[in-house]
């Protein structure tokens, strides 16, 4: 569980982004959390179109392959 409402309550979901001061807005951005919730804004309050979201779009498959990268590191191929 704490490892579910920590960055939940870092990154935004909890406290808009940006009423958090400066430093944990940059600290947010560690988060694939704060990526997915500042793409989900984009399209659904902002209005924009997916074409629009590329940056966000390429931090989480960032995020994604360092996981799996991590997972293989650590998996135990047998």
């Amino acid at each position: 569980m704490l490892l579910a409402v920590t960055p939940a309550a870092l990154d935004g979901m909890m406290v808009p982004t940006f009423v958090m001061p400066d430093f944990m807005q940059t600290l947010a951005r560690i988060t694939p959390h704060a990526w997915a919730l500042a793409s989900f804004q984009d399209v659904i309050v902002r209005g924009l179109s997916v074409s629009a979201i590329w940056g966000e779009v390429s931090a989480l498959l960032a995020f994604a392959l360092a996981f799996f990268g991590f997972s293989l590191w650590r998996f135990r191929f047998e």
